[in-house]
């Protein structure tokens, strides 16, 4: 099983019991690791790698790897709106 797959199968699973969210989340900021682990796939994010940081009031917050941020995103209504073509402002998140 290769990486994407094995990371799929992860986070779909890790959504089905509870452990990543499939609703909204408050916000998101994303900086460069610094070995902490991603709540999706357990590895560390190096400080090589891009690291999202999810969370909203009352909320633990959740790190993910790029890679896994992404298909967290894919795989859940975590609520990322896209950004609007005709604004000038962008609004990723609820």
């Amino acid at each position: 099983m290769d990486d994407a797959v094995r990371r799929q199968k992860m986070i779909q699973d890790r959504i089905a019991d509870g452990r990543l969210p499939n609703n909204k989340i408050g916000r998101v900021s994303a900086t460069y690791g610094t070995g902490e682990a991603c709540d999706a796939c357990s590895l560390a994010v190096s400080t090589e790698q891009v690291l999202y940081r999810l969370g909203r009031l009352g909320v633990q917050e959740l790190i993910f790897h790029n890679a896994c941020f992404e298909e967290l995103s894919r795989r859940s209504a975590i609520g990322l709106d896209r950004p609007r073509k005709s604004g000038s402002r962008c609004r990723w998140l609820n």
